[in-house]
C-alpha cells in the first residue's frame, strides 16, 4: 500500500463522517437484546442502557459504565430489568421515591412540633440545645 492509497482511504472515510455529528452522544443498539445498547458520549466515556417503553413514555435506563461492567454482565442486568419492566415494575418508581423521602431536618422539625408541647419547659431547652448542636454537626455550613 501505498502513502498515496493510505491517504485517500483517510480521505473517505472523513467524507463518510457527517458534519455536526461531533460533540454529540451516540448510541449503538443490539441486534440480539431488543433495547439494549452503548451509548458514546463526546468524551469518548462508554455507558450501557436500556431503552424501553413504561407507562405509555419511552425511557431510557442507563446501566453502568462501560469501563466497570463487561458487556456480557450489562446484557445479564438488561434481561433483568426487561423481566421485571414487563412485570408491571418501573425500575425509577425506587429512585422517585427516595427523592420524596422526608430529610432528617424535616423529620426532626415535625416530631419536635408534636413532641415538644408535652415536655416541662426544661426538658425542652435541654432538647433545644441537643437539637442544634446534632443539626449544626450533620449539615455544617
Amino acid at each position: 500500500m501505498t502513502q498515496y492509497d493510505l491517504r485517500q482511504i483517510i480521505a473517505e472515510e472523513l467524507a463518510r463522517v457527517i458534519p455536526g455529528e461531533a460533540g454529540k452522544r451516540r448510541s449503538r443498539f443490539d441486534y440480539v437484546l431488543p433495547g439494549f445498547g452503548e451509548r458514546v458520549h463526546p468524551s469518548g466515556r462508554k455507558s450501557y442502557v436500556l431503552q424501553r417503553t413504561m407507562g405509555g413514555k419511552q425511557r431510557l435506563i442507563t446501566i453502568g459504565d462501560a469501563a466497570i461492567l463487561t458487556e456480557r454482565i450489562a446484557k445479564d442486568v438488561a434481561r433483568r430489568l426487561i423481566l421485571r419492566i414487563e412485570l408491571g415494575e418501573n425500575p425509577a418508581d425506587k429512585k422517585q421515591r427516595g427523592r420524596k423521602t422526608p430529610t432528617y431536618a424535616a423529620f426532626l422539625q415535625s416530631y419536635w412540633e408534636v413532641a415538644a408541647p408535652t415536655w416541662k419547659p426544661s426538658t425542652r431547652e435541654i432538647q433545644n440545645i441537643y437539637r442544634r448542636t446534632h443539626l449544626e454537626q450533620a449539615f455544617p455550613g
